[in-house]
Protein backbone atom coordinates (compact mmCIF):
# COMPACT_ATOMS: atom_id res chain seq x y z
CA UNK A 1 0.00 0.00 0.00
CA UNK A 2 1.38 3.59 -1.02
CA UNK A 3 1.74 6.12 1.09
CA UNK A 4 -0.74 7.89 0.11
CA UNK A 5 -3.30 5.70 -0.03
CA UNK A 6 -2.41 4.61 3.79
CA UNK A 7 -3.05 8.24 4.46
CA UNK A 8 -6.70 7.86 3.11
CA UNK A 9 -6.94 4.75 4.63
CA UNK A 10 -6.53 6.45 7.80
CA UNK A 11 -8.89 9.31 7.40
CA UNK A 12 -11.38 8.13 6.65
CA UNK A 13 -10.82 4.99 9.97
CA UNK A 14 -10.70 8.11 11.68
CA UNK A 15 -14.11 10.30 10.67
CA UNK A 16 -15.58 6.87 10.85
CA UNK A 17 -15.31 6.18 14.22
CA UNK A 18 -15.48 9.53 15.61
CA UNK A 19 -19.12 9.90 14.01
CA UNK A 20 -19.58 5.79 15.47
CA UNK A 21 -19.26 7.44 18.82
CA UNK A 22 -20.60 10.83 18.22
CA UNK A 23 -24.16 9.40 17.58
CA UNK A 24 -23.83 6.38 19.10
CA UNK A 25 -22.74 8.48 22.96
CA UNK A 26 -26.51 9.49 22.06
CA UNK A 27 -27.66 6.16 21.76
CA UNK A 28 -26.05 4.95 24.67
CA UNK A 29 -27.51 7.61 26.93
CA UNK A 30 -31.35 6.83 25.66
CA UNK A 31 -30.75 3.03 26.82
CA UNK A 32 -29.61 4.28 30.01
CA UNK A 33 -32.04 7.02 30.50
CA UNK A 34 -34.94 5.25 32.51
CA UNK A 35 -32.63 3.14 34.99
CA UNK A 36 -30.47 6.44 35.53
CA UNK A 37 -34.05 9.16 35.75
CA UNK A 38 -35.18 6.23 38.28
CA UNK A 39 -31.96 7.42 41.07
CA UNK A 40 -32.42 9.68 43.24
CA UNK A 41 -31.93 13.51 42.43
CA UNK A 42 -32.57 12.40 38.63
CA UNK A 43 -35.35 14.37 37.24
CA UNK A 44 -36.30 13.16 33.16
CA UNK A 45 -35.32 16.24 32.09
CA UNK A 46 -31.77 16.42 34.20
CA UNK A 47 -31.15 13.27 33.02
CA UNK A 48 -31.24 14.09 29.24
CA UNK A 49 -29.17 17.42 29.71
CA UNK A 50 -26.92 15.29 31.24
CA UNK A 51 -26.80 12.88 28.51
CA UNK A 52 -26.31 15.38 25.43
CA UNK A 53 -23.39 17.39 27.13
CA UNK A 54 -20.90 15.27 25.19
CA UNK A 55 -22.16 15.88 21.85
CA UNK A 56 -23.31 19.88 22.97
CA UNK A 57 -20.04 20.16 24.40
CA UNK A 58 -18.08 19.06 21.55
CA UNK A 59 -19.90 21.55 18.99
CA UNK A 60 -19.46 24.50 21.20
CA UNK A 61 -16.30 24.06 21.81
CA UNK A 62 -15.05 23.95 17.87
CA UNK A 63 -13.88 27.53 17.81
CA UNK A 64 -11.41 26.68 20.01
CA UNK A 65 -10.08 23.83 18.98
CA UNK A 66 -9.58 25.68 15.58
CA UNK A 67 -7.30 28.17 17.57
CA UNK A 68 -5.59 24.65 19.24
CA UNK A 69 -4.45 23.74 15.63
CA UNK A 70 -2.28 26.38 15.61
CA UNK A 71 -0.03 24.88 18.26
CA UNK A 72 -1.07 21.25 17.80
CA UNK A 73 -0.64 18.60 15.16
CA UNK A 74 -4.51 16.79 14.16
CA UNK A 75 -2.92 13.81 15.46
CA UNK A 76 -1.80 14.97 18.72
CA UNK A 77 -5.23 16.48 19.10
CA UNK A 78 -7.20 13.45 17.63
CA UNK A 79 -5.84 11.02 20.37
CA UNK A 80 -5.51 13.06 22.88
CA UNK A 81 -9.40 13.55 22.64
CA UNK A 82 -9.79 9.86 22.09
CA UNK A 83 -8.59 9.23 25.68
CA UNK A 84 -9.94 12.52 27.19
CA UNK A 85 -13.24 11.25 25.44
CA UNK A 86 -13.22 7.31 26.59
CA UNK A 87 -12.12 8.44 30.20
CA UNK A 88 -15.19 10.44 31.16
CA UNK A 89 -17.04 7.55 30.51
CA UNK A 90 -14.69 5.36 32.61
CA UNK A 91 -14.69 7.78 35.46
CA UNK A 92 -18.25 8.30 35.23
CA UNK A 93 -18.92 4.46 35.86
CA UNK A 94 -16.43 4.34 38.62
CA UNK A 95 -18.12 6.79 40.78
CA UNK A 96 -20.98 7.05 42.34
CA UNK A 97 -24.36 8.03 40.06
CA UNK A 98 -24.86 11.46 41.18
CA UNK A 99 -25.89 14.52 38.69
CA UNK A 100 -22.53 16.39 40.04
CA UNK A 101 -20.36 13.76 38.90
CA UNK A 102 -21.83 12.86 35.94
CA UNK A 103 -22.08 16.64 34.75
CA UNK A 104 -18.25 16.96 35.45
CA UNK A 105 -17.08 13.46 33.38
CA UNK A 106 -19.54 13.85 30.58
CA UNK A 107 -18.25 17.36 29.65
CA UNK A 108 -15.44 15.94 30.13
CA UNK A 109 -15.95 13.67 26.99
CA UNK A 110 -17.22 16.56 25.13
CA UNK A 111 -14.02 18.08 25.35
CA UNK A 112 -12.28 14.98 24.01
CA UNK A 113 -14.77 14.76 21.52
CA UNK A 114 -14.55 18.69 19.94
CA UNK A 115 -10.40 17.55 19.72
CA UNK A 116 -11.37 14.93 17.28
CA UNK A 117 -14.24 16.30 15.09
CA UNK A 118 -12.02 19.18 13.34
CA UNK A 119 -8.90 17.45 13.09
CA UNK A 120 -10.40 14.13 11.35
CA UNK A 121 -12.24 16.39 8.55
CA UNK A 122 -9.46 18.46 7.72
CA UNK A 123 -7.81 15.35 7.66
CA UNK A 124 -10.13 13.71 5.54
CA UNK A 125 -10.46 17.15 3.21
CA UNK A 126 -6.90 17.35 2.72
CA UNK A 127 -6.58 13.40 2.11
CA UNK A 128 -8.96 12.82 -1.00
CA UNK A 129 -9.01 16.41 -1.97
CA UNK A 130 -11.31 16.74 -4.87
CA UNK A 131 -13.43 13.20 -4.44
CA UNK A 132 -13.79 14.97 -0.54
CA UNK A 133 -17.34 15.64 -1.66
CA UNK A 134 -17.91 12.24 -1.97
CA UNK A 135 -16.20 10.62 0.66
CA UNK A 136 -17.64 12.53 3.27
CA UNK A 137 -21.44 10.94 3.05
CA UNK A 138 -19.61 7.23 2.98
CA UNK A 139 -17.19 8.22 6.61
CA UNK A 140 -20.63 9.53 8.01
CA UNK A 141 -21.81 6.27 8.18
CA UNK A 142 -20.28 5.67 10.99
CA UNK A 143 -22.98 7.93 12.85
CA UNK A 144 -25.78 5.25 11.70
CA UNK A 145 -23.67 2.37 12.39
CA UNK A 146 -23.54 3.94 15.82
CA UNK A 147 -27.07 3.99 16.04
CA UNK A 148 -27.38 0.75 14.70
CA UNK A 149 -25.13 -1.06 16.91
CA UNK A 150 -24.94 0.65 20.59
CA UNK A 151 -28.44 -0.03 21.60
CA UNK A 152 -28.83 -3.33 21.35
CA UNK A 153 -24.99 -3.84 22.46
CA UNK A 154 -25.89 -1.41 25.76
CA UNK A 155 -28.79 -3.77 26.17
CA UNK A 156 -27.14 -6.76 26.97
CA UNK A 157 -24.59 -5.21 28.77
CA UNK A 158 -27.01 -3.72 30.87
CA UNK A 159 -29.35 -6.78 31.87
CA UNK A 160 -25.48 -8.88 32.72
CA UNK A 161 -23.72 -6.26 34.29
CA UNK A 162 -25.69 -3.37 35.71
CA UNK A 163 -25.54 0.62 34.75
CA UNK A 164 -21.72 0.96 35.68
CA UNK A 165 -20.09 -1.46 33.92
CA UNK A 166 -22.40 -0.56 30.55
CA UNK A 167 -20.23 3.32 31.16
CA UNK A 168 -16.90 1.60 32.09
CA UNK A 169 -16.91 -0.38 28.76
CA UNK A 170 -18.50 2.41 26.54
CA UNK A 171 -15.99 4.33 28.11
CA UNK A 172 -13.03 1.63 27.25
CA UNK A 173 -14.16 0.97 24.23
CA UNK A 174 -14.20 4.34 22.95
CA UNK A 175 -10.64 4.56 23.99
CA UNK A 176 -10.21 2.62 19.99
CA UNK A 177 -10.08 5.99 19.10
CA UNK A 178 -6.57 7.17 20.22
CA UNK A 179 -4.82 4.64 17.76
CA UNK A 180 -7.34 5.94 15.25
CA UNK A 181 -5.59 9.81 15.50
CA UNK A 182 -2.43 8.37 15.92
CA UNK A 183 -2.41 6.37 12.43
CA UNK A 184 -3.56 9.93 11.40
CA UNK A 185 -0.39 10.97 8.37
CA UNK A 186 -1.64 14.69 8.17
CA UNK A 187 1.12 16.72 10.09
CA UNK A 188 1.70 19.37 7.55
CA UNK A 189 -2.15 20.59 7.96
CA UNK A 190 -0.68 22.16 11.36
CA UNK A 191 -0.76 25.57 10.81
CA UNK A 192 2.12 28.14 11.73
CA UNK A 193 3.81 27.69 14.88
CA UNK A 194 4.37 31.43 15.58
CA UNK A 195 7.30 30.86 18.05
CA UNK A 196 9.05 29.55 15.35
CA UNK A 197 8.36 32.26 12.85
CA UNK A 198 9.32 35.10 14.95
CA UNK A 199 12.99 33.29 15.73
CA UNK A 200 13.32 33.03 11.50
CA UNK A 201 11.81 36.79 11.13
CA UNK A 202 14.27 37.87 13.61
CA UNK A 203 17.21 35.40 11.89
CA UNK A 204 16.46 38.13 8.92
CA UNK A 205 18.39 40.92 8.01
CA UNK A 206 16.41 44.18 7.67
CA UNK A 207 19.09 46.17 5.83
CA UNK A 208 18.13 45.08 2.51
CA UNK A 209 17.85 47.51 -0.18
CA UNK A 210 14.67 49.63 -0.38
CA UNK A 211 13.35 47.95 -3.01
CA UNK A 212 13.25 44.74 -1.22
CA UNK A 213 10.79 46.64 1.49
CA UNK A 214 7.94 46.48 -0.79
CA UNK A 215 8.77 43.19 -1.69
CA UNK A 216 5.61 41.02 -0.21
CA UNK A 217 8.29 37.64 -0.90
CA UNK A 218 10.38 39.55 2.11
CA UNK A 219 9.78 39.29 5.53
CA UNK A 220 8.72 43.12 6.66
CA UNK A 221 8.41 45.05 9.90
CA UNK A 222 4.95 44.80 10.82
CA UNK A 223 4.74 40.57 9.86
CA UNK A 224 7.35 40.22 12.89
CA UNK A 225 5.18 42.43 15.13
CA UNK A 226 2.00 40.42 14.45
CA UNK A 227 4.26 37.16 14.97
CA UNK A 228 4.94 38.14 18.20
CA UNK A 229 1.80 39.74 19.20
CA UNK A 230 0.39 35.96 18.07
CA UNK A 231 3.33 34.55 20.68
CA UNK A 232 2.19 33.41 24.50
CA UNK A 233 -0.84 33.27 25.96
CA UNK A 234 -1.92 36.49 25.68
CA UNK A 235 -1.20 36.89 22.34
CA UNK A 236 -3.48 33.50 21.75
CA UNK A 237 -6.81 35.18 23.53
CA UNK A 238 -6.21 38.28 21.53
CA UNK A 239 -6.04 35.79 18.49
CA UNK A 240 -9.04 34.07 19.87
CA UNK A 241 -11.21 37.36 19.93
CA UNK A 242 -9.69 38.66 16.78
CA UNK A 243 -11.26 35.38 15.37
CA UNK A 244 -14.40 35.51 17.29
CA UNK A 245 -15.07 39.10 15.90
CA UNK A 246 -14.53 37.54 12.31
CA UNK A 247 -16.90 35.20 12.49
CA UNK A 248 -19.50 37.37 13.65
CA UNK A 249 -18.99 39.43 10.85
CA UNK A 250 -20.57 36.00 9.15
CA UNK A 251 -23.73 36.97 10.37
CA UNK A 252 -23.75 39.75 7.75
CA UNK A 253 -23.82 36.73 4.84
CA UNK A 254 -27.32 35.65 4.15
CA UNK A 255 -25.98 32.39 2.77
CA UNK A 256 -24.41 31.94 5.87
CA UNK A 257 -27.19 32.69 8.28
CA UNK A 258 -29.57 30.57 6.13
CA UNK A 259 -27.29 27.62 6.07
CA UNK A 260 -26.82 27.87 10.05
CA UNK A 261 -30.59 28.04 10.57
CA UNK A 262 -31.30 25.12 8.56
CA UNK A 263 -28.40 23.04 10.09
CA UNK A 264 -29.69 23.57 13.53
CA UNK A 265 -33.16 23.84 13.12
CA UNK A 266 -32.35 19.91 11.79
CA UNK A 267 -30.98 18.75 14.56
CA UNK A 268 -33.74 19.96 17.09
CA UNK A 269 -35.88 17.07 16.02
CA UNK A 270 -32.94 14.28 14.89
CA UNK A 271 -31.37 14.61 18.19
CA UNK A 272 -34.50 14.39 20.25
CA UNK A 273 -35.21 11.56 18.39
CA UNK A 274 -32.01 10.18 18.84
CA UNK A 275 -32.16 10.55 22.61
CA UNK A 276 -36.29 9.85 23.32
CA UNK A 277 -36.98 7.46 20.84
CA UNK A 278 -35.80 4.16 23.13
CA UNK A 279 -37.75 5.67 27.00
CA UNK A 280 -40.73 6.59 25.14
CA UNK A 281 -41.22 3.11 23.42
CA UNK A 282 -40.58 1.58 26.90
CA UNK A 283 -43.24 3.97 28.82
CA UNK A 284 -45.41 2.81 25.41
CA UNK A 285 -45.34 -0.91 27.21
CA UNK A 286 -41.88 -2.71 24.82
CA UNK A 287 -39.78 -4.83 26.75
CA UNK A 288 -35.85 -2.53 26.85
CA UNK A 289 -34.83 -5.18 24.15
CA UNK A 290 -37.82 -4.34 21.78
CA UNK A 291 -37.06 -0.56 22.35
CA UNK A 292 -33.24 -1.21 21.53
CA UNK A 293 -34.31 -2.71 18.31
CA UNK A 294 -36.41 -0.07 17.46
CA UNK A 295 -34.02 2.39 17.90
CA UNK A 296 -31.38 0.29 15.61
CA UNK A 297 -33.73 0.65 12.62
CA UNK A 298 -33.44 4.28 12.20
CA UNK A 299 -29.48 3.56 12.20
CA UNK A 300 -29.89 0.54 9.11
CA UNK A 301 -32.10 3.17 6.98
CA UNK A 302 -29.76 6.06 7.87
CA UNK A 303 -26.45 3.56 6.36
CA UNK A 304 -28.73 2.83 3.20
CA UNK A 305 -29.60 6.83 2.77
CA UNK A 306 -25.74 7.45 3.06
CA UNK A 307 -25.11 5.03 0.26
CA UNK A 308 -27.56 6.86 -1.76
CA UNK A 309 -26.10 10.00 -0.99
CA UNK A 310 -22.71 9.41 -1.75
CA UNK A 311 -23.24 8.07 -5.28
CA UNK A 312 -25.78 11.33 -5.89
CA UNK A 313 -22.87 13.78 -4.79
CA UNK A 314 -20.45 11.56 -6.88
CA UNK A 315 -22.26 12.39 -9.96
CA UNK A 316 -24.00 15.47 -9.45
CA UNK A 317 -23.01 18.98 -8.64
CA UNK A 318 -24.55 19.17 -5.16
CA UNK A 319 -24.58 22.62 -3.25
CA UNK A 320 -22.47 22.34 0.49
CA UNK A 321 -26.65 23.27 2.26
CA UNK A 322 -27.33 19.37 1.31
CA UNK A 323 -24.76 17.34 2.33
CA UNK A 324 -25.69 19.11 6.50
CA UNK A 325 -29.71 18.69 5.68
CA UNK A 326 -29.47 14.94 4.63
Amino acid sequence: MTNDNKRKCSAFVARFFVTFFLTGSIKFGAVLFDPVSTNDGFTSALTGLLFILPYATSRLLGPGINQLMNYFSPRFLASLGGFIFGAGYVCSGLCPLCPLYLSIFLTMSGMGLACMLLPTVLCLKSSFGDNFRAIMPIAMLGSFAGVAVIPTVTVYVLNSYGTSVCFILFGASAWNLVPCGLLLQADHLRKENFKSEMINLQQKSYHDPPSLRDDPTVPQEDTLKSAKDCHGISGAIKSLLTNFEGSMKQLANLNFVMFFIVANVRKIPNDAWMLYLIPHTIARGLSPTSAATVGSIGGIGGLLGRLVASISFKTTRSIPILLFSM
